[in-house]
């Protein structure tokens, strides 16, 4: 029976022998596997809601959606009710429910500390934490992706098969069943108003463990 992306992530944090990358490395090859046996046409995606607290619902969401978009899902928020519905199959939204929850969980760490002792008047400290969300969100894409490409590269010469087709083809149920569920749905622009804050959040991402077991979610577990 082929293990789940959870299953895989965890036995690799488990024996302690994987890079920061190596569950996200585990998760998107397993996706790539499950591409490969599924029939897109006759294994619907499903759905599943997260909630956003406050303060910066927004770029958590930004988050959130790159998260998912790297692993194969499609997001969408609610500003209204501060969630998001991220479609995708199962195994792939299993790997993004986790990702985020200890991405935010670094996210929040380093930006905490990256405040701490600034002095900053109270405006720039909100604009100083929304932009690196943003920093950390949109470099943290940047790296899923390109772990995702790897896989996928890696993938094609074991088997040679093009798997772009495949790919593109659950890619595009996904889609659907998002443009079903939210036919109005439109995009926005991330709006960055603090330079130093970004900066800041795309060096965390850049240090942040890539993997739904990463260290302060360990720990805070």
């Amino acid at each position: 029976k082929p293990k789940t992306a959870y299953e895989l992530a965890q036995c690799d944090w488990s024996t302690s022998v994987c890079s920061s990358d190596r569950a996200q490395q585990l998760m998107s090859d397993h996706s790539i596997e499950r591409a490969l046996l599924d029939d897109p046409d006759g294994t619907a995606p499903a759905a599943m809601r997260i909630w956003h607290d406050a303060p910066y619902s927004s770029q958590k969401a930004t988050l959130l959606g790159e998260i998912a978009h790297a692993n194969a899902c499609r997001s969408v928020w609610d500003k209204g009710l501060d969630v998001s519905t991220v479609f995708g199959f199962d195994h792939d939204l299993a790997s993004v429910e986790l990702l985020h929850t200890s991405l935010l969980v670094q996210a929040s760490a380093e930006m905490s500390r990256a405040v701490k002792g600034v002095d900053f008047a109270a405006k720039r400290v909100r604009s100083f934490r929304a932009s690196f969300l943003i920093g950390f969100a949109l470099r943290v894409g940047e790296r899923l992706e390109a772990i995702r490409e790897t896989s996928a590269r890696v993938a094609a010469a074991s088997t040679e098969a093009d798997l772009l087709p495949v790919l593109a083809s659950r890619d595009a149920v996904v889609e659907d069943a998002l443009s079903e569920a939210f036919p109005n749905v439109h995009s926005s622009r991330v709006l960055l108003s603090n330079g130093d804050g970004y900066r800041a959040g795309t060096v965390a991402a850049d240090k942040a463990d890539i993997g739904p077991g990463g260290p302060l979610l360990r720990q805070a577990g």
